[in-house]
């Protein structure tokens, strides 16, 4: 149709018009153009808008199950911590320290200590590897990395802990059997005959050492509470967001 029109001009020699007519194809064609652009921009959007709302559930999700798992982390930290002092009460009252420490060693103390090894953040290890930091505004891509690398620090630091009082526990158990399910013998005649030729000053001092270094791990762990108003006030940002898409 447009080329009828043109060879139509030509062969009447009206070659203003033609002109007139030749810029006007083009402005067509680049409002074209631009229509075009702007639907493949507005597409990019759509998908970009689609992408982040479920990057925001899945860093919601993720970061609430946090808040559940160091909630019942320090809960179980706080029980630890509770059984510890009414020991060394028992041990601060009694008429016979020595004899208590050794009932208490020989029957009460448990070496088990809560654990929080990882904590969520797969969603944000897969926005950092696929640059996809880039649809969240600087300020909350900051907030991130700070909880994070917060997060990390909480880990490693009670790791090293752990990683003290396991030492101390392996080294307390190559002398002091222990009361617990599954050693093969804490019951019976030979456990009574490894516990009655025991040094009684000797366990005290060893099984001090042994307290000091659970009791270090549960303080340290204990800054783990430092986390909870950071990913509260981190949900609550990433909430309102998601409430805006």
């Amino acid at each position: 149709f447009f080329r009828n029109i043109r060879r139509s001009l030509l062969k009447e020699g009206k070659t203003t018009n033609y002109l007139k007519y030749a810029i006007g194809e083009i402005i067509l064609v680049v409002i074209g153009i631009l229509i075009a652009l702007n639907i493949n921009n507005w597409n990019e959007g759509r998908k970009n808008t689609v992408k982040k709302e479920n990057y925001l559930k899945a860093l919601i999700v993720e970061l609430k199950k946090d808040q559940n798992d160091i909630e019942y982390f320090t809960q179980e930290l706080k029980e630890e911590h509770q059984i510890f002092d009414t020991l060394k009460a028992r041990i601060a009252q009694s008429s016979y320290p020595l004899d208590t420490v050794y009932y208490i060693a020989r029957h009460n103390f448990s070496p088990y200590c809560p654990r929080l090894s990882v904590l969520n953040n797969r969603t944000f290890q897969v926005l950092q590897s696929t640059g996809d930091l880039g649809l969240f505004e600087s300020g909350i891509v900051d907030e991130l990395y700070n909880l994070y690398k917060l997060e990390a620090q909480m880990l490693q630091g009670m790791d090293n802990n752990w990683a003290d009082y396991r030492t101390t526990i392996t080294d307390y158990t190559k002398n002091y059997n222990i009361d617990v399910s599954f050693s093969l013998m804490n019951k019976g005649k030979i456990n009574d005959v490894i516990w009655e030729n025991i040094d009684r000053d000797e366990l005290a001092t060893k099984f001090n050492a042994v307290a000091i270094a659970k009791q270090n791990y549960i303080r340290v762990c204990l800054y783990v509470e430092q986390l909870k108003q950071p990913i509260k006030d981190m949900i609550e940002t990433l909430e309102k967001q998601l409430s805006e898409l």
